[in-house]
């Protein structure tokens, strides 16, 4: 079945709901996959196409994405967020236990299964493994094997939907379970945040809408602690090392409406922590402190050496350098050249 969420044109997300009949493509590097959906009212599958965790044929899913025409492959539906429900079929269950899910079930187990225990045979696997010892071929080992698979599969399933109702994407969910397991929904929901750091293509206002969907509090130490990082990091991109502490406490005001005297003291556990460093009014990420002081170090150690070249004719030097890298240097950095040949240690 197909419904538009908003009713309104074509080009909006649609709603597409079916059982998965096979895969045709699934890459190895990554999630996305071409897939055949059984859909209620289509004589024939329909093709999908899009990012799809662990899928297994068999299992019933509920695409959200839209219609479109390949002039190769015709029509199909590319979707940008999925979600996957357990079989509820005797013949979805069959085809869900003969896929990949479980190693050394093939179609004939699966018939054997299913025809022992109907519609029921998903809770007999989870609850009630020792049941499956009344199935010709089936032993202990086995048995516990079956259901220990399809309780890994279930809990993929309740991470998924746990983290697509906070509004994550599909792609983004499944990054998300790669890195934390069974511990997702617990990771996420103790911190939101950890997102920035932890997930690369989220960042902290991705991470931050997460967090109000959860209902943390805007005021919160965990967001302060978290925006301060952010603009301190942000910084980097800016080509600083450091930040004034003043205007860090102020920009990082100005994102998150937090007030500055608690912001102050967030800062100043960040250093106790040693998540960043303070060098009298300057705030550093650590790595940027370390670049500095390591560069220091080596300026130091270059000018102490021994001199065995002419004079050097800085005009001369600066032209020929940015004629070999194609750099243009600005006034200030001619400046800081020139200030770094004079130092005396």
């Amino acid at each position: 079945m197909t419904l538009s969420l908003n009713g309104g044109p074509e080009d909006r997300a649609q709603i597409l709901e079916g059982v998965l009949d096979r895969l045709v493509f699934a890459a190895d590097s990554s999630d996305f996959v071409v897939a055949r959906l059984t859909v209620r009212g289509r004589r024939e599958p329909v093709t999908v196409v899009g990012s799809l965790p662990r899928p297994h044929p068999g299992e019933t899913l509920v695409l959200e994405g839209q219609w479109e025409f390949d002039k190769k492959f015709g029509e199909q539906f590319r979707f940008q967020n999925a979600q996957s429900r357990a079989p509820s079929t005797v013949a979805g269950i069959e085809k869900f236990l003969a896929s990949s899910l479980i190693k050394g079930i093939g179609p004939e187990m699966a018939r054997r299964i299913t025809a022992k225990f109907g519609e029921q045979t998903l809770e007999v696997i989870e609850s009630e493994p020792e049941e499956l010892l009344k199935v010709p071929g089936i032993g202990s080992v086995r048995a516990g094997t079956i259901s220990q698979a399809f309780r890994e599969q279930k809990s993929i399933r309740e991470v998924m939907l746990f983290l697509q109702t906070h509004g994550i994407s599909t792609t983004f969910a499944y990054k998300i379970f790669r890195k934390y397991g069974n511990q997702a929904i617990d990771s996420v929901s103790r911190n939101p945040y950890c997102l920035a750091t932890d997930i690369r293509g989220i960042g902290f206002r991705s991470a931050d809408k997460i967090a109000g969907s959860m209902g943390i509090d805007m005021r919160s130490p965990m967001r302060a602690h978290a925006g301060i990082l952010h603009v301190l990091d942000a910084t980097q991109g800016e080509g600083h090392c450091f930040y004034p502490r003043g205007k860090l406490l102020e920009k990082a005001r100005e994102l998150l409406g937090i007030e500055a005297h608690a912001l102050g003291k967030t800062l100043d556990q960040l250093v106790r922590s040693g998540e960043v460093v303070v060098e009298e009014d300057r705030v550093y990420p650590p790595v940027m402190a370390r670049a500095e002081n390591s560069v220091a170090v080596r300026l130091r150690n270059l000018i102490a050496s021994p001199r065995f070249l002419p004079p050097i004719k800085m005009e001369a030097a600066v032209d020929w350098m940015q004629r070999r890298s194609g750099l243009i240097l600005s006034t200030a950095q001619k400046q800081a050249i020139a200030e770094a040949r004079s130092i005396k240690f």
